[in-house]
């Protein structure tokens, strides 16, 4: 078995999918999910009864019909999902550039003064 020690460091490949993995873990704790599925609960019934309510109000919904209805809550999940992980701040020295400090650290959002040096 090998190890990813010293004389096997990580390939790019397996980065990325450490990298998915964690983002995986972070969209499904608790707290996270929840959130981003009544975001999708929300946009996904507006959606439906915006494109598709009157052909199923009609009666004449298909399979495609209900598939199309099925995306208007997947999409809006996969895009809060993107939101969140897009707010959320990388640990540095990785390589990749930092995203953006968690709204307590900028003092003008915290209600903080900025430390003096």
């Amino acid at each position: 078995m090998l190890s990813n020690g010293p004389a096997n460091p990580p390939t790019p490949s397996d980065r990325r999918l450490d990298l998915a993995a964690d983002a995986l873990r972070f969209c499904l704790q608790r707290r996270n999910l929840r959130r981003t599925s009544r975001i999708a609960l929300i946009v996904g019934l507006v959606l439906t009864a915006i494109n598709q309510g009157s052909v199923i109000a009609s009666g004449h919904a298909t399979a495609m019909t209900w598939l199309r209805c099925a995306l208007n809550f997947v999409v809006p999940l996969i895009v809060s999902n993107a939101g969140l992980l897009s707010g959320r701040a990388r640990p540095s020295g990785d390589g990749a550039t930092p995203g953006p400090r968690a709204a307590g650290s900028i003092p003008a959002l915290s209600g903080r003064e900025p430390e003096s040096e």
